[in-house]
């Protein structure tokens, strides 16, 4: 199958090369300026004429041959014409039409360009438009952050000043524990040295009630004594007086 193709493709290019071979060769003439040039179908004056082109056509010259040149149209016709209407300068009037041809284009490009440079211009004034909106908007954004900064600026020295008015209660705080402990434990010592007081108020009092008591009973029986005494002594001397 591969070997088919490539056959084929050698074949096709053995025909088509003659072509091109012999295009390279034939040179490419203008119809001078002429109205109308006759084509004949034979390299004779007397041959028939079977078309007439005006000046200015392009054509292509296969073949010169006493004067009269075989020519190739651009519609395929081939025929006779003279040698001496034909010339291989291009006419001014097909470089005049070949200038203004391009003329037209630069003329329909400058349009465009002009349109693309109208549009491009509008939206650049949209786009300018829309940055200096942008550029309004940030520059509110960037004013409300610099207020918005401050206050969180004052507010800032404000916490820290609270913050060092607690740093110095809190020194005092501390101090006044440490003073609260200490005076928590002499007010201890204290309370047990006035609950040792007290006891001892309690023991003494026990003690002197004691002491009273005993003092009241020795000054009774003291009492007694006395009593049982001046008694027994009044009984006696009634008796010697008896």
């Amino acid at each position: 199958m591969n070997r088919t193709i490539t056959c084929f493709f050698i074949i096709l290019f053995a025909f088509i090369l003659p072509f091109f071979t012999n295009a390279e060769e034939f040179k490419t003439a203008y119809v001078s300026d002429v109205l109308i040039l006759t084509v004949r179908n034979g390299p004779a004056r007397t041959s028939e004429v079977f078309k007439t082109i005006e000046s200015g056509e392009q054509l292509l010259i296969l073949e010169e041959k006493d004067g009269l040149s075989k020519i190739k149209l651009n519609n395929g016709d081939i025929g006779w014409v003279q040698t001496q209407y034909l010339t291989y300068d291009i006419p001014d009037h097909i470089i005049i039409k070949r200038l203004n041809i391009k003329l037209e284009k630069l003329a329909a490009t400058k349009d465009k360009l002009l349109k693309t440079l109208e549009s491009s211009n509008e939206k650049y004034d949209e786009k300018q438009n829309q940055l200096l909106k942008e550029k309004k908007d940030m520059e509110l954004v960037l004013s409300k952050s610099v207020v918005e900064s401050n206050n969180y600026k004052d507010k800032y020295l404000t916490v820290n000043n609270q913050y060092n008015d607690l740093l110095e209660k809190s020194k005092d705080v501390v101090f006044i524990t440490k003073e609260n402990t200490k005076l928590k434990k002499i007010n201890k010592e204290f309370s047990e040295k006035i609950e040792s007081l007290e006891l001892n108020q309690k023991t003494l009092l026990k003690v002197g009630m004691i002491k009273w008591f005993l003092s009241g009973a020795g000054v009774i029986f003291l009492g007694w004594i006395i009593g049982r005494t001046v008694s027994y002594r009044g009984s006696r001397r009634s008796g010697l007086l008896s």
